[in-house]
């Protein structure tokens, strides 16, 4: 009778744990697929919102090109504009005799300088590279070069702008080094302020 109690005993206590365990396994389930199926608000994109973004509409062609036409005649227009300022030859080219690097680069000025600012940029930075993004001049008396379109110093003045050896040579990220510079201390950091 004894042996009886305990097996009575063991079924009791296995069916208790085979019932606790499948319960665990149904709350791990629902949770799981909750996670799965509905997006976290803590997460910008949940997998439900990459298949939507995956599948977004095609690109309107027309638009672009559009896009780029209406750019290449800002770039146009600036280039013409820094000529005047420039007081280059006349020219009915597109660009007025610059370079399309060089237009560019103008283009660069324009967007990170304000009005007021774009003609002594523009001085400034044809003083410096003649507008060329690529420009480097590496004969300086302590050993350093400067880089770029405004022709950075890579002595700490390009480290404390965030700028470094490869993006120096970006028209885009030279002119906006330059804006902060020129925010911070003026037109004084160039030497072709006494010379414009």
């Amino acid at each position: 009778m004894r042996n009886h109690r305990k097996w009575r005993e063991m079924k009791i206590i296995s069916y208790i744990t085979i019932k606790e365990k499948r319960r665990k396994l149904s709350i791990y389930l629902i949770l799981y697929f909750a996670f799965c199926l509905f997006p976290s608000p803590l997460n910008k994109l949940s997998p439900a919102a990459a298949v939507v973004v995956k599948e977004s509409p095609k690109v309107d062609v027309r638009s672009e090109v559009n896009s780029a036409k209406s750019i290449n005649l800002l770039r146009g227009k600036l280039a013409h504009k820094a000529a005047k300022i420039l007081k280059l030859p006349k020219s009915n080219k597109t660009y007025a005799g610059l370079s399309k690097s060089q237009a560019n680069a103008v283009l660069a000025i324009a967007e990170h300088f304000s009005e007021k600012d774009f003609p002594i940029a523009v001085k400034i930075a044809w003083c410096e590279s003649r507008l060329n993004p690529s420009a480097i001049n590496g004969s300086n008396s302590n050993g350093t070069a400067d880089r770029g379109l405004f022709q950075l110093n890579d002595g700490g003045t390009m480290q404390r702008l965030g700028v470094n050896n490869r993006t120096a040579f970006d028209p885009y990220h030279n002119a906006k080094a330059a804006r902060v510079l020129f925010e911070d201390r003026g037109w004084k950091p160039w030497v072709c302020k006494n010379k414009i």
